[in-house]
């Protein structure tokens, strides 16, 4: 469901268009197909935006610089911004971080009809 991942949707995660830890419900009107390294790249900001807030919600204390959100000592770069919406099952807009608005549709579904038969029983 990201703009241009060719993954076939069989093969991905069932991303929550908005998380789940967020209060996103489990419907579907708020799930849909997503590979491994886009379904976490969505949700890494909302990761980093928890642990920042951990970090700061005890306050820095009297002489000290707030924390600033690190992993393994390294300051984060800032998030990929990269905002997802669902206004219809299967229908996803997508911003980029420069604002930019990508519409995602879902593949199109054909239902093979059964082999063709025997009009009537017995006719040759």
């Amino acid at each position: 469901m990201f703009p241009g991942c060719g993954k076939p949707a069989i093969n991905c995660e069932i991303d929550h268009t908005k998380p789940h830890g967020e209060g996103g419900r489990t419907e579907e009107e708020n799930l849909g197909p997503a590979c491994a390294r886009h379904h976490h790249l969505k949700h890494a900001e909302s990761r980093r935006r928890r642990r920042t807030r951990r970090r700061h919600a005890g306050g820095a204390g009297p002489g000290r610089p707030p924390a600033e959100p690190t992993v393994r000592g390294r300051t984060q770069p800032p998030a990929a911004d990269w905002k997802c919406e669902q206004p219809t099952p299967g229908v996803f807009l997508w911003t980029s971080p420069e604002g930019r608005t990508y519409r995602v549709l879902p593949e199109p579904y054909l239902d093979v009809p059964p082999p063709a038969g025997p009009a009537t029983p017995g006719a040759a």
